[in-house]
């Protein structure tokens, strides 16, 4: 999965320290993008992180177009 961090009104590099402080590791982060890949070894608990994170983010993301609006 990929994720425009712009959209977020961050960079790359920023974006992955905020779900590395959420226990989620990124495999790539560029300027504007973060990449995951999600694995079999992947446990529901990481899956449930992970959704829960994406949720706080399109939280995050509401509220800053909101502010430019």
């Amino acid at each position: 999965m990929t994720l425009d961090a712009y959209v977020a009104g961050w960079r790359g590099k920023e974006l992955a320290a905020w779900f590395r402080e959420r226990k989620l590791e990124c495999e790539y982060a560029a300027e504007r993008h973060v990449v995951f890949m999600l694995s079999p070894q992947n446990t529901v608990g990481d899956l449930e992180r992970f959704r829960q994170a994406l949720k706080e983010l399109r939280h995050r993301c509401l509220q800053l177009h909101k502010s430019i609006s």
